[in-house]
């Protein structure tokens, strides 16, 4: 694959990232209310259907090299293994997030 489409996935995936990561926090409620709460869900099932993220298949790449890569600008000795877990663990947090936002106001 040639180092355009690289950059683009890469940016791709950045762009989702950071649009993940804001829903919980910035998001208006009443936009989480009408379905932005089921995004989560959504990437979960299509990394399930996949086996990984479908970006990571596209650019052919190992199910973590993009997640490892961005963690190691603050865990240096970041493994395969840290950035499963560190996926995991933000695939569960932000749906939390979005709960307590709904159900507390």
């Amino acid at each position: 694959m040639n180092n355009i489409l690289l950059s683009l996935v890469d940016y791709l995936h950045y762009l989702l990232l950071i649009f993940f990561i804001i829903i919980p926090i910035y998001f208006p409620i009443k936009l989480i209310k009408k379905g932005l709460y089921l995004i989560p869900l959504a990437i979960c099932l299509l990394w399930l259907s996949f086996g990984s993220c479908p970006l990571s298949k596209l650019a052919n790449r190992s199910k973590a090299d993009f997640t490892v890569s961005y963690l190691k600008y603050v865990w240096p000795s970041a493994t395969e293994t840290d950035a499963r877990n560190f996926g995991s663990t933000m695939m569960t947090l932000f749906p939390t997030i979005i709960l307590y936002r709904i159900f507390n106001k």
